[in-house]
C-alpha cells in the first residue's frame, strides 16, 4: 500500500513540476478535511527525495505532512511556514522540507517510531 501511495505521489509531483501541484487522494481515503466539497487540494512545496540515505517526502500548505521512509513525521506548525517536529521539538525550521531534513539528521540512522498519521496525511 505504501509503495502504491508513494508511486502516486511521485507521479503527481513529477507531472506538476514539484513546486505547487494539485493531487486527488487515492480511492478509499478521505479528503483532507471534513466538509470540503472538492476532493482536490493544494500540495504547496511538495517534495520527494533521498536525504542522507533516507527516503523523505511531504508538502506544506494549510495541512502540511511529512514522511521519513514511509513513516509519518508529526509536525508542529508555528505559523508563517515555520515548523518543528516530534523528533526535534525545540528546533524551529522554515518549511516542511527543512524540518523533515532536520529530523533525519537528528535520528542519525535510528528508525522513526510509527504513529498514526493525521487524517489529512493519508495519501
Amino acid at each position: 500500500m505504501r509503495r502504491l501511495a508513494t508511486t502516486a505521489l511521485t507521479a503527481t509531483l513529477l507531472s506538476g513540476g514539484g513546486l505547487a501541484v494539485t493531487a486527488t487522494p487515492a480511492a478509499g481515503t478521505a479528503p483532507p478535511s471534513a466538509g470540503v466539497a472538492d476532493d482536490n487540494y493544494s500540495l504547496v512545496g511538495a517534495f520527494v527525495e533521498r536525504y542522507h540515505g533516507r527516503y523523505i517526502y511531504g508538502w506544506g500548505g494549510t495541512q502540511p505532512c511529512a514522511f521519513i521512509d514511509g513513516v509519518s513525521l508529526e509536525l508542529i506548525d508555528h505559523g508563517q511556514n515555520w515548523y518543528s517536529s516530534a523528533v526535534n521539538a525545540y528546533e524551529k525550521t522554515f518549511g516542511v522540507r527543512a524540518t523533515t531534513r532536520a529530523a533525519v539528521r537528528s535520528l542519525a540512522g535510528a528508525d522513526l517510531q510509527p504513529t498514526e498519521p493525521p487524517a489529512h496525511c493519508r495519501f
